[in-house]
Formats: structure tokens, sequence, C-alpha cells
């Protein structure tokens, strides 16, 4: 049996996983901190402290056992978002049990506002947390060294991926195949996969991905009893794209691990409750804002005397043009500069986005990093053109470069927000805007949009955030 490999960079101090335990230590002081001065229960001290002890052990507890401080899951929002579901869940009623234990008697008041109030500066934590790490990756630091073992279109795929997403936070070294394959090869060879452990040694990566479909059956097996053996993480990719995680599940015949993947599961009520949804939420947001949009309205015509809206037209279910609303953000005459900035883009393919954009008006800034400029789009949605949540609507000069599958997007309702804008809405990709407009046609449910909604909000936030530090230099959703 081979001896276990020491990591990569051993002794490195986590700088990391010491930032997310603070902010999360911070997030249940907070919450906390609302318990105690919400007005159901007064007298906190006399309670005894040690309910509110064992209750910040017990959810540091959760965050351990749910793996929320590995990578794997911390830094995949939809499944820390689900992780983080799961703690709350188990954590209110072992607060009440706690309760009940140390004074005799429940504070049902208080301890629900506790367990509602650590979700949700977990949540709020955890987005500053990852509008860093994300940021800290793109940048080139506390990324992790992996190899690739395999050669053919599946790494080469793999390869875009990543360099796609850099905020991911994987640096390829090499690639690790036959050496009859070296000149099929789009990156460093660095050796064959019987000297896997050596070549990881040499280079300094502690992580791998196998692209199980481009190996032979001896390499492939011989490759990851080693890895494991070694405690390298790694990564299986089974050669197949546009699945979501939850219809994939294993399901082996004779001790031999196979993938069983789910049929799709839209069925129609799905589609009752998500306009059901969609009219809720959009009329109930309407209402509230109702105040800042008629303030936001005054603010841009005072500016410069021009139309308070926006208006665009769009396309959207089965192909079909539609005017989308936004407020203004730009000079009334933005449309006609933009030829003259085309060489400003810095997207590829035929999307548009340019930093520092000179058409967006001062007011403009601040209601794009607040966000409060899509507002008018609930008036879309309550007339049935959009949806919350769904690919965001292209512009017909786009639709015109989209491939027959890219199409596919057309067959839902587009969103105000959607799967693309909370993972790589500043991605400059291309790739990286089908893949995911793609996965999310592929995999739409009612789950998955109520996902995407707390994933916008986390989003909002940050850039919120950002706004203000960078003094409102950020782009709009679209």
């Amino acid at each position: 049996m081979p001896q276990r490999m020491a990591p990569a960079n051993p002794g490195r101090f986590n700088t990391p996983r010491l930032v997310l335990v603070t902010l999360d230590l911070v997030a249940v002081s907070l919450a906390w901190l609302a318990a105690i001065l919400s007005p159901f229960d007064w007298q906190m001290a006399s309670r005894g402290w040690a309910v509110v002890g064992l209750s910040a052990g017990l959810t540091a507890a959760l965050l351990i056992l749910f793996d929320l401080y590995k990578s794997r899951v911390s830094s995949v929002r939809s499944a820390e978002l689900a992780a983080i579901s799961r703690v709350a869940a188990l954590l209110i009623p072992s607060i009440l049990f706690f309760d009940l234990l140390s004074t005799q008697e429940l504070h049902l008041g208080t301890d629900l506002v506790a367990g509602i109030a650590t979700f949700i500066f977990l949540i709020i934590g955890r987005s500053v947390f990852d509008g860093w790490i994300r940021s800290a990756r793109s940048q080139g630091r506390y990324t992790r060294s992996v190899v690739i073992l395999g050669s053919g279109p599946g790494t080469d795929d793999l390869l875009e991926l990543i360099a796609d997403h850099q905020e991911a936070g994987y640096r390829i070294k090499g690639i690790i195949a036959r050496r009859q394959e070296v000149p099929k090869l789009k990156a460093d060879w660095l050796g064959e996969p019987q000297d896997v452990l050596e070549i990881m040694e040499t280079v300094g990566a502690n992580g791998a991905f196998v692209v199980v479909d481009e190996l032979s059956a001896a390499d492939r097996s011989f490759a990851v009893e080693q890895l494991a053996e070694a405690g390298h993480h790694t990564h299986l990719t089974m050669g197949i794209a546009g699945i979501a995680s939850q219809r994939v599940q294993l399901a082996p015949i004779v001790h031999e691990p196979l993938l069983y993947v789910d049929r799709p599961s839209l069925k129609r009520w799905q589609l009752v409750v998500k306009r059901a949804l969609d009219l809720f939420i959009a009329s109930t947001l309407l209402l509230i804002s109702a105040p800042v949009l008629a303030l936001a309205a005054a603010l841009i015509k005072l500016e410069d005397g021009g139309p308070v809206l926006f208006r665009q037209d769009r396309v959207g279910f089965g192909g079909r043009a539609f005017p989308l609303f936004k407020l203004r953000t730009m000079a009334v005459d933005a449309e006609d500069r933009l030829a003259d900035l085309a060489e400003q883009n810095v997207r590829n393919g035929p999307l548009t986005k340019i930093d520092h954009d000179p058409r967006i008006t001062r007011i403009g800034k601040f209601l794009r990093f607040t966000s409060i400029d899509e507002l008018p789009q609930l008036v879309n949605v309550l007339r049935g053109q959009m949806s919350l949540i769904g690919p965001r609507p292209a512009l017909p000069c786009e639709v015109e470069a989209f491939d027959d599958e890219l199409l596919a997007r057309h067959n839902v309702l587009p969103g105000i927000t959607g799967l693309w804008q909370v993972e790589a809405r500043d991605n400059p990709s291309f790739a990286s805007y089908r893949r995911l407009d793609l996965f999310y046609v592929k995999n739409w449910s009612i789950s998955l949009d109520l996902v995407i909604l707390v994933l916008t909000a986390q989003t909002v936030l940050v850039r919120a955030v950002k706004g203000v530090l960078k003094r409102g230099e950020v782009t709009d959703l679209a």
C-alpha cells in the first residue's frame, strides 16, 4: 500500500477557513443579540446564558456536521444554502429542548427569533465570504493546484470550464496521459498515469480531475485508488453535462458504483405554483417599493429632464418579442453611442458589457448597484411576459447569433434573475452564459427557483457593498 503523501504547501495557514469561521461566529452572535432585543423575552439573563452557549456550540457542530467548512459544499452556493437550511431546521427544536432542560419552561418566541436570525445572518455572512473568495480566486489567490488525468474532448471541455470560471479556485498544473496522446493535448504533459503520485508531488498539486471516459479501465482504477490512498482531493468527470446533481444518484450493481439519472420531474402543478409565486411576490414588491420608485423617478427627471422609463424590445417565451421596462440609468442618447464603444466590450460572443460605461448617469450608478432600476420589470411579470426566475431575456440581435440548442431557452418564460445572474453574471465567457441557461431549461423546478431567489438576494447584497466601495462602478443584471 502506498504511503500517504503530505499535501502541497504543508503548514500553510488557511486564511479562507479562518475568515469563514469568524463570519459564522459573528452571525451567531448577531442572531442572539436580535433574540435578546426581541419583544418576546426581556429577561434573558434570568434564563441562564448556558442556553446561549449551548446553542452557539450546537450551531458550530451542525455547520461541521453538514460539511459547511469543506470547499466542495461551501464553494457551491446552492449546496451551501441547502445545508444551512438543514442547520436551521435542526437548530430551532434543539434550542427549545435545551431551553426546556435548563429553565423548565419554553421561550418559544425568543428561540424562534434566534433560530431564524441565525439562518439569515449565516446567509448574509457567507454571501460576504463568497464575494470575497471569488474575487481573491479570480486574482490567483487561495487556489488549489490540480492535475487532469485523461486526454481528448472531455479534457478540453474541462480545461475550458475551469478557464472560464477562475473563481472556482482551481489552478491546472498539467495533464497526465499516455505518451502517444501527447500531440492532442491543450496543456502541459506531465507524465503517464502509473506515475501519478510522483508527478503530483513534483508539481505541488494536491487535487486531481479524472476524466473517466478518456482513460483505460486499468489506468482509471489504478489512478483513483492511488489518489484515494494518498489523501488527494479527487473529482471524477462522468462525461455527462447539463444534468442537475439532484437527478443523479449512486445505484451500485454487485458493489460496482453506477450512476442512476432520474427523468426531469417537471409537473403541471409546478407551473401553477410558479405563476402564483410570480403574481404574489411581484405585486407585493411593487406595493412595498412604490415610494422608492417614485423617489427614483423624481431623481432621474431632475438630473437631465429625460424620460424616467427605459423600454427595450427583448425576446421572450416562444421567441416572441416584448417590451422590457427598466428605470433609465443611461444618457438619453445611450443606444446611439453604443457603436462608438464596441471596442470596449469585455465579453466574448454576442453579449455586451462595458466597464466604466460613460453613458451611465450619476443617479444611474446608484440605481444599478442597488438593483432598483430592475423593479419596473415586476410589471412585465404581472403581464405574463416574464417570470421572477428564468433565463435573462436577450436582445433580438443577440438571438440571431444563438445556435438551435441555445434557442431552447425560449421554451420557458424569461426572468428578472436567473442561474447565470447569480453564478456568473460578471463572467465574460459566452460559453458560461450558454451552459447555465441550458442547465436551467433542462432542470427547472420550484426548488431550483427558490434557491435562485435566495442567491439573488445574496448577489444583490454583495453588489450593493461593492457598489458603495467602488462608488457605483458596477453593471446591471442584464
